[in-house]
C-alpha cells in the first residue's frame, strides 16, 4: 500500500518515489543474486556466495520498507542456506545443491512478484504528478510563506485532488479558509469565540469593517468578505452529510482556482 506511518512526514509523492524505486531495485537486486554463478569446476565459490548472501542483506532492506512480509520469510530461507553453504561448503553432489539454491531465489522472486500483485499502486497523469508533487505550494510561494495556519489543509486539498477525490479535496479547502477567518480576524482586531460558527465570524468582521472610513482599505476588506460568502456557500455543500452533494472534478477545479486566487490575493495584504 501506498499510505505508510514510517513516511508520514513525507508528500504522497515522495512515498510513491520511495516505493517505485524500492520495486525496481528489489527487482534488479534478485536478477543480480540469481545471475551469481556459485560454482565452477565442481566446487562452490564462496566469494561468490557472499557477494549474494550481501545482496540479498540489501534486498533485506527494501522488503521490509515495503512490508512484503511472504517475501522477507522466503529471503530469510535462502539466507540460512547460504550461511550453511558458506560455513560448510558440501563435498558432493555440489551441482544438485546449486540447483536448490537456484530453485530458492526463483521461489523469492515469484514471492515478490505475487506480493506485488496484490499490493495498490498508482499512475499519474503529468498534472497530477506536478499537484502532488509540490503539494500546497501550487498555491503560491506567498500564500505558502504568509499563511502557515492554512498549510497543512492546502497539502491534502492538492493530494486529493490528485487522487481524484474531489469532494474531499473542497472540503480540505474549505477547512484551509477557516483557518485564513481566523488569520484575518486577527488582522481586523476579532477576537474569534470557541463556539462561533462561519457565520458568527463573518459578521463580526463585517462590522468591523463597516466601522471603517470610506477608501480604499474598506473597499478591499469588503471585497474579501464578499469572496469569503461565496465560498461559504461552497462549504455548506462539502461539510454537511444531510446536503447529500457530491463534487465531481469541474466543480473541484473550479473552486480550487477560486480559492487559490482569493488566497493570493489576501497573502498580497496582509
Amino acid at each position: 500500500m501506498i499510505h505508510d506511518h514510517d513516511n508520514q512526514d513525507k508528500s504522497v509523492w515522495d512515498v510513491i518515489q520511495i516505493y517505485l524505486h524500492q520495486l525496481l531495485r528489489a527487482q534488479n537486486l534478485i536478477a543480480r543474486a540469481r545471475r551469481a554463478k556459485t560454482f565452477d569446476d565442481q566446487v562452490f565459490n564462496t566469494e561468490r556466495l557472499k557477494f549474494v548472501s550481501e545482496t540479498l542483506d540489501t534486498l533485506n532492506i527494501d522488503l521490509e520498507k515495503m512490508k512484503l512480509r511472504l517475501s522477507i520469510k522466503q529471503l530469510r530461507c535462502v539466507k540460512k542456506k547460504l550461511k550453511s553453504l558458506i560455513e560448510n561448503p558440501p563435498q558432493e553432489n555440489i551441482k544438485i545443491e546449486a540447483i536448490l539454491l537456484g530453485k530458492a531465489l526463483d521461489e523469492l522472486q515469484g514471492r515478490v512478484e505475487d506480493e506485488l500483485e496484490i499490493s495498490l499502486l498508482y499512475y499519474f497523469n503529468s498534472k497530477e504528478k506536478e499537484r502532488i508533487k509540490q503539494t500546497g505550494k501550487v498555491f503560491g510561494t506567498e500564500v505558502w510563506k504568509k499563511l502557515p495556519e492554512a498549510r497543512d489543509e492546502l497539502n491534502e486539498a492538492v493530494s486529493c485532488m490528485g487522487f481524484s477525490r474531489w469532494t474531499a479535496s473542497v472540503c480540505h479547502m474549505m477547512r484551509a479558509i477557516e483557518c485564513v477567518l481566523h488569520v484575518i480576524s486577527d488582522r481586523l482586531g476579532v477576537t474569534v469565540k470557541p463556539n462561533w460558527n462561519w457565520g458568527t465570524i463573518i459578521r463580526e468582521i463585517d462590522k468591523k469593517i463597516e466601522t471603517m472610513p470610506k477608501g480604499d482599505e474598506k473597499d478591499y476588506w469588503f471585497d474579501v468578505k464578499l469572496h469569503i460568502l461565496c465560498i461559504k456557500n461552497c462549504r455548506l455543500k462539502s461539510m454537511h452529510v444531510r446536503a447529500g452533494y457530491m463534487f465531481g472534478q469541474e466543480d473541484a477545479e473550479k473552486i480550487y482556482q477560486a480559492v487559490k486566487g482569493f488566497l493570493q490575493s489576501l497573502a498580497k495584504e496582509i
